[in-house]
């Protein structure tokens, strides 16, 4: 049976619509983008991968976000449902630079002093101990080593030999002996000449000359000159090391004492008296010379004045007691029993003078300063009291023996470490 007018009539065909007409516009778009292109490098078309390429590139390009924004996720790739990205957090802050020190100072106070009431440990207020450097009190020590290389000479030791192998090959080839029965020459080992006892005085009136005697020891150990040297100390009773009190006549040893002659050992009393038998027994064996710390000018106020003058020695490391001292105020004939010991300064022309006149041997008369050494007498007459003295009168006694500048200068003395806040 035919169908009827009346069956309802299907679907008309049509342009296809939903997926079918994507890639067509797709094409068509792709088409134009070609066309356009062509037309613009006036030649021919673009190839498939050009036009790959220059579609990847333009879909990149499109995403690019603004400098300093963090790049947006692809559309496809993020859940319709997720959340919104989180703000990047902000920059840290820069770091605000120091403040200069205003005047690169550090303010120096001493610190302050406890309370009567308080127990001595507990110090109220703050700050720091500061150690503050000094200036060396030996100010040039290589100086002062070549003011002494007279006395680095090189002598045989008489306790050493060492092979002398041109001696024992021209023995050999003169005798023309069997080898079994070679003999070797011997000769002495050369050695320095003299060896140096430092001798520093530990009285009340040398804490302040330590460093002094530190740094002397220090650059006479460090120049080679001496056998040895060493360092030995007098006690402010008059005593020595055994070592030192007993120092052989061989003329192979020079003593030097560091003192400012203020102790009690260098006054009259037990200590005195035991002080200057040791220096009697030093003087009569070896050179012997006191190293003064104070200037020139201010030897008059110790108990061991030392006088200029002309000094000579009969041979080459003699005694003190043999020395001929002349002084320029008084040239007459030395004390009774009295014994001239030189008197240095630390200084180079001083040690200059004095190594001269120990390595000289042809009583040359060299200049240089000089201590009676006799036998201690109890009735020296008394020094002056300075505790009964007035207020001015030691003023007046204070400025007669300082220096221009110290005297114009206010008397003070720290009373501790100052500290730095």
């Amino acid at each position: 049976m035919p169908p009827s007018d009346s069956a309802a009539p299907g679907p008309a065909p049509g342009p296809a619509s939903g997926p079918a007409s994507g890639p067509a516009s797709a094409a068509a778009s792709v088409d134009r983008l070609a066309a356009v292109l062509a037309a613009a490098r006036r030649g021919p078309g673009p190839s498939a991968e050009e036009l790959a390429e220059v579609l990847w590139l333009a879909r990149h390009l499109g995403q690019r976000s603004a400098p300093g924004e963090p790049p947006a996720p692809r559309t496809e790739d993020a859940p319709r449902d997720a959340p919104p990205p989180a703000p990047p957090p902000p920059p840290p802050e820069a770091p605000h630079p120091p403040a200069p020190p205003p005047t690169g100072r550090v303010p120096l106070h001493l610190p302050p002093a406890p309370p009567r009431d308080s127990a001595p440990a507990a110090r109220p207020g703050g700050g720091a101990p500061l150690r503050v450097p000094v200036p060396p009190m030996l100010p040039h020590p290589l100086a002062l080593q070549r003011a002494l290389r007279p006395l680095g000479l090189r002598v045989p030791a008489p306790d050493r030999r060492v092979l002398d192998e041109g001696a024992t090959a021209h023995r050999i080839a003169a005798l023309g002996a069997h080898p079994r029965v070679w003999l070797p020459v011997l000769r002495p080992a050369d050695e320095r000449w003299l060896r140096l006892c430092l001798v520093y005085d530990d009285g009340p009136t040398m804490p302040m000359w330590r460093p002094l005697v530190r740094e002397l020891h220090t650059a006479l150990a460090q120049s080679g000159l001496f056998r040895t040297v060493e360092l030995h100390r007098a006690a402010p009773d008059g005593t020595v090391p055994a070592r030192a009190a007993e120092v052989p006549a061989t003329g192979r040893t020079a003593a030097l004492v560091v003192s400012d002659c203020m102790g009690p050992q260098w006054r009259p009393g037990p200590a005195g008296r035991r002080w200057r038998r040791t220096l009697s027994r030093w003087a009569a064996r070896l050179p012997l010379a006191v190293l003064q710390p104070l200037p020139e000018r201010l030897w008059p106020t110790t108990a061991f004045p030392g006088a200029p003058g002309l000094l000579s020695a009969p041979h080459a490391a003699a005694p003190s007691a043999l020395l001929d001292f002349a002084p320029y105020d008084a040239p007459g004939a030395a004390p009774a029993g009295a014994v001239p010991v030189p008197v240095l300064e630390v200084a180079p022309a001083w040690l200059s003078h004095w190594a001269a006149l120990v390595a000289d041997a042809g009583r040359r008369r060299l200049p240089g300063a000089a201590a009676w050494l006799g036998a201690p007498t109890e009735d020296a007459p008394p020094r002056e009291d300075v505790t009964l003295l007035s207020p001015e009168e030691l003023v007046l006694r204070f400025r007669s023996t300082a220096s221009p500048r110290r005297s114009a200068s206010p008397v003070t003395s720290p009373s501790a470490n100052p500290t730095c806040p």
